[in-house]
């Protein structure tokens, strides 16, 4: 068996991601204590920091073989943005802290990286190194886009697809959190084609 590899896992919230990675050693950034409690329920071996993880990023770049970051998808969605033109919303900038990371990892990681956000209301400012299904990606590995089930969840039956059950949970948004889960299939898959089969349960 290959050695532990060392991940740092961005704005980490129950850990959709990191739910089909194996034999690693993972850091995660989250900065609700309240899902940081949950993520280490689920993950106990994990490191879990309870802090800004964009700022963490600038802090913390080094020592990691590999860097997954999932910024806030609000400001971008085009969820978000049909909401606005419906009025059922107010206007809101786009959050650019997305684009900050990009760079900031594109030019300064000296480790693989990926940076993960739904399809944009606009044309991107950066084009996506890859693309699965409804969610972009930059990244300094060029994976081959692909089709990939709907992971989006419309209803309470719906709600504990991929695998989280938090019914024993108070005081947070579930269904919030369940759709804000990357799919642990698409992250499985990005980290096999990037590390092998073997970092992936």
């Amino acid at each position: 068996m290959k050695d532990k590899i060392n991940i740092l896992n961005l704005y980490g919230g129950v850990g959709g991601n990191r739910k089909n990675w194996t034999n690693c050693n993972v850091v995660c950034v989250e900065n609700d204590p309240q899902i940081a409690a949950v993520y280490r329920d689920i993950f106990p071996d994990d490191t879990v920091f309870v802090c800004d993880a964009h700022q963490f990023l600038l802090n913390n770049l080094d020592g990691f073989d590999f860097i997954w970051s999932s910024p806030p998808c609000v400001s971008h969605s085009r969820a978000k943005r049909l909401n606005i033109a419906t009025k059922q919303s107010n206007p809101i900038y786009p959050d650019m802290k997305l684009y900050e990371e990009i760079l900031f990892l594109k030019y300064f990681a000296r480790c693989s990286y990926v940076v993960e956000n739904v399809r944009p209301y606009y044309k991107c400012l950066i084009e996506p190194s890859f693309i699965i299904g409804r969610h972009f990606f930059w990244s300094n590995k060029l994976l081959l886009s692909i089709n990939a089930e709907a992971d989006n969840i419309k209803d309470d039956k719906k709600i504990n697809k991929h695998g989280f059950d938090l019914s024993g949970y108070k005081g947070i948004d579930k269904r919030k959190l369940y759709r804000n889960c990357t799919s642990p299939k698409t992250a499985g898959y990005i980290l096999s084609k990037i590390f092998g089969d073997e970092y992936v349960a």
